[in-house]
């Protein structure tokens, strides 16, 4: 993948500069023409003993967002019984348009 496959940002979680994370959101073809995203989201060693509560914290956020990420994409409505979409997190989880948009 290139640069304009990918999108990434620093993120803070209202904490001080120095506490940033990453994340990159990457985006490649799939063989049915849909496209897989993958989301990951690292650095939390640098917040110390509390690295693990905030990565709960922000899980949970990512948990909350992909499923309108998903309705936005997909046209089908968020919510409902996450098992009929597979887990959102899973690396294995394909996220992807049905149809083709210009």
């Amino acid at each position: 993948m290139g640069a304009a496959d990918r999108l990434g940002y620093l993120w803070h979680l209202r904490r001080d500069r120095s506490d940033l994370t990453e994340v990159s959101v990457r985006f490649a073809p799939r063989d049915d023409g849909g496209t897989r995203v993958e989301i990951e989201h690292t650095g939390w060693e640098r917040l110390g003993a509390e690295g693990a509560t905030w990565r709960g914290r922000n899980e949970f956020g990512w948990l909350t967002l992909l499923p309108h990420y998903v309705s936005a994409v997909t046209g089908r409505p968020a919510g409902g019984d996450p098992s009929d979409h597979g887990d959102p997190m899973s690396t294995d989880h394909p996220t992807h348009h049905e149809e083709d948009r210009p």
